[in-house]
């Protein structure tokens, strides 16, 4: 009993440091606005998920983006960072 008690309170204490640690990089309450979260790389992933949900909104999967990065090949098949919610938003 008395180690299920310190492995309990250890994960707590390490739990509470990680929260306090996001807290102080994270702004948390933009979380729960209506503004997209463009911080650190937050940026691309917004740009990969809308390109993916205009690409489905006429009927493709993939296509390719002229004006992004000298061209970029783009949609939920070219998406490795967020395809479950380019998926999603299809």
């Amino acid at each position: 009993m008395r180690r299920s008690f310190s492995t309990r309170s250890v994960t707590a204490a390490f739990l509470l440091l990680q929260a306090l640690l996001v807290s102080l990089t994270f702004p948390v309450t933009e979380l729960f606005s209506d503004l997209p979260l463009f911080h650190i790389d937050n940026a691309a992933h917004w740009y990969r998920i809308t390109t993916a949900a205009n690409l489905a909104e006429s009927g493709n999967v993939v296509g390719y983006d002229p004006f992004f990065n000298a061209g970029t090949a783009t949609g939920i098949a070219a998406n490795p960072a967020a395809k479950v919610p380019a998926l999603l938003l299809a």
